[in-house]
């Protein structure tokens, strides 16, 4: 993992800009403690090797999909967004893209991780070995399933694009400011919001700004979310965050941070100390 990148933001900065003031800050709200501080959008919504083998090879996978993302999210300002269909197809990526990088994703493969080893490791049939040899013996274990992990997110990603690339992409504004929990994307099947297979959901919302949502569909459309519908979709985005939630600091005091740390709390027991 030499000369690899470490710090890998989960959503991408060019999204935390448009949360955030001319000098990058953002309000960053913990959940957890239901405490918000400013904070530079360079110090949040990144995770330590999310991807550990190859991290470059993953950058560079969709890294024209982030490089685009600024000027497709400036035509979607100006309303061209539709006279340039690349920016359309940059657009459904960033919704591929904030699936995959997931802290849900990862945590799901942590778990698989932790599950195999204790699964190896307590065989009845394993030969004793020395510490020595078990440290060693982890380390290539890790290493094998870190390079499955990306393999499996490159295949994950590459599928999600070319069904994406099958549906139109829906713009919508909020008449009421948007905000974007830590997860970022809201993938449903019905009723059911959370780990929904990509192409089995039936919706893929992502905010991307304090008052643009964008959505795939079976066609190209725009249109104005009601203040009410907008907060279902705060609310939402309260549920599915695993921690998180990031503001514009003008929004600070918006009405959902009063019930914020509630919600939070509804699905997740309090914490006592940071």
């Amino acid at each position: 993992m030499d000369g690899e990148p470490r710090k890998q933001h989960v959503i991408s900065k060019a999204l935390l800009r448009r949360f955030s003031t001319p000098d990058e800050e953002l309000i960053s709200y913990d959940l957890r403690y239901g405490k918000s501080r400013p904070r530079n959008l360079s110090a949040v919504a990144y995770q330590l090797d999310f991807v550990a083998f190859e991290a470059h090879a993953a950058e560079r996978l969709w890294g024209q999909v982030e490089d685009d993302l600024p000027r497709a999210l400036n035509a979607l300002d100006n309303g061209q967004l539709f006279e340039t269909p690349g920016f359309v197809e940059t657009l459904k990526g960033t919704i591929v893209l904030h699936f995959i990088r997931r802290q849900m994703v990862k945590d799901l493969a942590n778990e698989r991780q932790a599950f195999v080893r204790e699964k190896f490791f307590t065989r009845p049939d394993l030969p004793t070995i020395t510490d020595e040899m078990k440290s060693d013996l982890l380390e290539w274990f890790d290493g094998q399933l870190a390079e499955a992990f990306s393999e499996n997110l490159r295949e994950m990603y590459l599928r999600a694009l070319a069904d994406a690339a099958q549906a139109g992409l829906e713009i919508w504004t909020a008449e009421i400011p948007l905000v974007l929990g830590d997860a970022a994307i809201l993938t449903s099947k019905g009723s059911e919001i959370g780990f929904v297979p990509f192409i089995e959901a039936g919706s893929h919302a992502l905010p991307v700004g304090r008052r643009h949502l964008i959505a795939l569909g079976p066609k190209n459309a725009v249109g104005t979310m009601p203040a009410e519908k907008t907060r279902e979709l705060n609310r939402q985005q309260m549920r599915q965050a695993k921690s998180h939630a990031f503001i514009h600091p003008d929004d600070n005091r918006s009405p959902f941070i009063n019930d914020a740390h509630a919600e939070y709390l509804r699905r997740r027991p309090p914490l006592v100390s940071e």
